[in-house]
């Protein structure tokens, strides 16, 4: 069963999914070659902001989740995919 996190007061969010945009932001990032600043001053968000979402340590809204994703050329698609290693 995937573990569920509080968010605010009365939101909750699939850690399961959080994890997944984290790796790909980061994937697609590093695929890339850009830098954490780079990424989040296109993506309009702060660095800081941007190293919490690459390690799935905070919620992100829709708008940042498009804004990352326009920001690395990318579809909403690619950034929801599940692209991790399935470990053995």
């Amino acid at each position: 069963m995937a573990k569920t996190i509080k968010i605010g007061y009365t939101k909750y969010c699939d850690q399961n999914i959080l994890d997944i945009i984290a790796y790909n932001i980061k994937y697609y990032r590093k695929e890339q070659d850009i830098t954490q600043e780079t990424l989040a001053a296109n993506a309009n968000i702060e660095a800081k902001m941007l190293s919490s979402y690459e390690n799935a340590k905070v919620n992100l809204s829709i708008s940042s989740v498009t804004n990352i994703a326009a920001a690395l050329k990318i579809s909403l698609f690619d950034i929801l995919t599940d692209r991790r290693p399935v470990e053995k």
